[in-house]
C-alpha cells in the first residue's frame, strides 16, 4: 500500500485488497462464495499481515480486520475447533462440528497475527483451540485431522500434523510435552513428498524455524535442494492432486 518499490507490486495489492474488502459482509464474514472457513482464515491472515507491513496503516483495513477476527472467534464450533462453515452465524451455523485442523490452522494463525497487532482476541477462544489441538494429537506426537474419528481422519499425517505443530504455536505453546512431542514427529517425517507437499511444507518450514537451531539447519538444507529440484521453467511448482493452484504451490 505504500508508494515505495516496483509500481506493478503496488498496484497488484491495491486491486488484491479491494477485491477482497468487497467480499466481505456485514457479519464480518471473507466469503468468496467458494472457499467458506479456510479463504476467511487465510484472509483475515493477510489483511492482518497487510496491515502490519504498511508504513502508513489503512483505518478501513484495520475495522475489516476487527470484524474478521469477530467473526472468527464466533464462528468456532464446540470442541475448540473450526471447520468448513462458520458456525454460530445464523443459516450457516456448524456449531455441531468437531472442526478441522486444516481449517483451525488458518484461523489460529490469523488470530496470532491480530494479536501481534494489538487487536484484541477472546482469551476463551485461545484457551478453547488450545483443548481442541491438544485432544487431536495421537500417541506418535502427530495429529489427527478431525478427533473422535476411528478412520484416515484419526490417524496421523505429515501435513496436518505440521498444521498441528503450527496451531500449539500460534497458541502460544513454546514448549510443552505436546509441542515436543508434535516436533519430534515432523523432525522423522518431513521427507514425505507424497501427501500434500506444498501444503505440508508450508506449515512444517514455518514450525522448524520456530525450533531453530539443528532442527532447521537440517530440515532447511533438505526441503531448499527438493524445491528448487522441481520448481518449473516459470517458476511456479508442478501441481499436486489437492494443490492446482499456481499461487498455492508457489
Amino acid at each position: 500500500t505504500d508508494k515505495t518499490g516496483p509500481e506493478s507490486y503496488v498496484a497488484a495489492l491495491k486491486l488484491n485488497t479491494s477485491t477482497l474488502l468487497r467480499y466481505q459482509k456485514k457479519n464480518g464474514y471473507i466469503d468468496d462464495g467458494d472457499s467458506k472457513m479456510y479463504g476467511h482464515g487465510f484472509a483475515t491472515l493477510y489483511l492482518a499481515q497487510l496491515y502490519g507491513m504498511s508504513a502508513s496503516p489503512d483505518g478501513a483495513i484495520r475495522k475489516a480486520l476487527e470484524r474478521a477476527i469477530k467473526l472468527i472467534e464466533r464462528a468456532q464450533g464446540k470442541e475448540g475447533g473450526w471447520d468448513y462453515l462458520p458456525a454460530g452465524t445464523g443459516a450457516l451455523t456448524n456449531k455441531s462440528a468437531n472442526g478441522d485442523s486444516s481449517i483451525t490452522v488458518c484461523q489460529t494463525m490469523a488470530l496470532r497475527a491480530a494479536r501481534n497487532l494489538g487487536i484484541a482476541v477472546d482469551a476463551g477462544v485461545i484457551e478453547n483451540a488450545r483443548r481442541y489441538i491438544q485432544r487431536a494429537q495421537l500417541k506418535d506426537g502427530g495429529f489427527a485431522y478431525r478427533i473422535g474419528r476411528n478412520s484416515a481422519g484419526g490417524s496421523s499425517e505429515f501435513p496436518r500434523s505440521a498444521a498441528g505443530v503450527c496451531i500449539l504455536y500460534s497458541l502460544g505453546d513454546y514448549s510443552s510435552v505436546k509441542i515436543r512431542q508434535g516436533i519430534v514427529y515432523l523432525e522423522k517425517n518431513y521427507r514425505d513428498l507424497n501427501h500434500f507437499p506444498h501444503y505440508a511444507h508450508y506449515y512444517c518450514a514455518q514450525a522448524l524455524f520456530q525450533v531453530g537451531g539443528r532442527s532447521w539447519k537440517d530440515y532447511f538444507s533438505w526441503v531448499n535442494r527438493q524445491l528448487l529440484k522441481y520448481q518449473l521453467t516459470d517458476g511456479s511448482w508442478k501441481a499436486g492432486l489437492m494443490e492446482r493452484s499456481a499461487g498455492v504451490r508457489t
